[in-house]
């Protein structure tokens, strides 16, 4: 009995260490691809607020382009505005 209680443990022991082996292969595996995955993450949140600096310096050159040909439009409408008046015969 006793050398069947021992082959048990020693199955169950064996059992066991691999159960144990194939965690830590699991653990190990999933800790990479989290680490990869919030690398991943990092690199994406910074691509977008590139993006949008981006976007909002182009925003702000369009906006100060308006504002010029705005100025330059009223300018011109000034100045015809002041034009002496031409008769035509």
């Amino acid at each position: 009995m006793a050398m069947l209680e021992f082959l048990h443990e020693l199955l169950f022991r064996r059992i066991i260490d691999a159960l144990e082996s194939k965690l830590k292969e699991a653990s190990t595996r999933l800790e990479l691809q989290l680490a990869e995955e919030q690398a991943a993450k990092w690199k994406a949140e910074e691509q977008a607020n590139d993006l949008l600096k981006l976007k909002e310096r182009s925003q702000k050159k369009l906006d100060e382009e308006i504002h010029r040909l705005l100025e330059n439009l009223e300018n011109v409408e000034s100045q015809i505005i002041q034009m002496p008046k031409l008769s035509i015969l």
